[in-house]
């Protein structure tokens, strides 16, 4: 199994991608690149089983259909809770698991009123042409898992699922750098420590330890296997229509890191 993770941002400078390779009793990690544009990416994604990636794949339904009511008809939901138009269900439902099973709740960023919105169009851009390359219908919740499936990616949620430092390894340059530096060489060893399988080069792993763009591809990579065998909570039944307009973070269950390199079939 190849699994690819993307760290998405709203231009290319800003967007890492990491493949891993998954065989019996070995996992082999390729060399992360930094600095990818759309027609990259969608090369990567043809030829990988499953994509994890750090980028919103929807917008909330509510904040959708006030927006359209408003367009159309100039009326607003003055009744509409304000949480409900800046976060979907996903995002509501990461702290709460967080919090249940790490003791912290951690909170996405909104993709309806927040910065992170112009990486979403881009997101948006990416799903719909994996789609039509592959022919395959757009697939924002990427349950039961089949081969070649996306999935959305949370890597500061992740490594806390995992038990691993998950604040402040994002400052690249100024006084904080080489803290940062040092912040993500610290979750890097524990991974490479839970999962045995796992072979890191020299150059790769200084590559990861330099960019914190290119730990969180990495991290998604991860995330894509375990969403791949299984290993990721997914929402409730009921939520599953909602989840496949709105997206789903796919947080990994907290004892996926160790499970990730046992033999696992291909998703079908």
């Amino acid at each position: 199994m190849r699994t690819l993770g993307i760290d998405l941002a709203a231009q290319a400078p800003g967007t890492a991608m990491c493949a891993v390779t998954w065989s019996v009793g070995s996992t082999a990690v390729e060399a992360p690149l930094v600095g990818c544009d759309d027609a990259t990416l969608l090369e990567a994604m043809a030829t990988a089983d499953a994509t994890a990636i750090d980028a919103p794949f929807g917008w909330p339904d509510a904040m959708v259909s006030a927006v359209a009511r408003f367009a159309e008809h100039g009326t607003w939901p003055v009744d509409a809770a304000t949480v409900e138009l800046r976060f979907r269900h996903t995002d509501r439902a990461v702290p709460e698991i967080s919090r249940a099973h790490r003791g912290r709740a951690l909170v996405p960023l909104s993709v309806s009123s927040d910065l992170i919105a112009n990486c979403a169009f881009r997101c948006a851009r990416l799903l719909a042409g994996h789609a039509a390359a592959s022919g395959r219908p757009l697939d924002r919740i990427g349950l039961p898992p089949t081969t070649g499936a996306t999935y959305e990616a949370y890597p500061a949620g992740a490594l806390l699922m995992w038990g691993l430092p998950h604040r402040g390894y994002k400052h690249p340059r100024g006084p904080a750098a080489a803290v940062s530096r040092e912040l993500r060489a610290a979750p890097l060893a524990s991974i490479e420590e839970q999962l045995p399988t796992l072979t890191l080069s020299d150059p790769v792993r200084a590559a990861l330890t330099a960019s914190d763009h290119a730990l969180d591809a990495f991290v998604c990579a991860l995330v894509a296997r375990a969403a791949a065998t299984g290993l990721t909570i997914a929402p409730d039944p009921g939520d599953t229509l909602l989840a496949a307009r709105e997206g789903w973070i796919h947080l990994p269950v907290p004892d996926a890191l160790r499970r990730l390199g046992e033999a696992a079939p291909h998703p079908v």
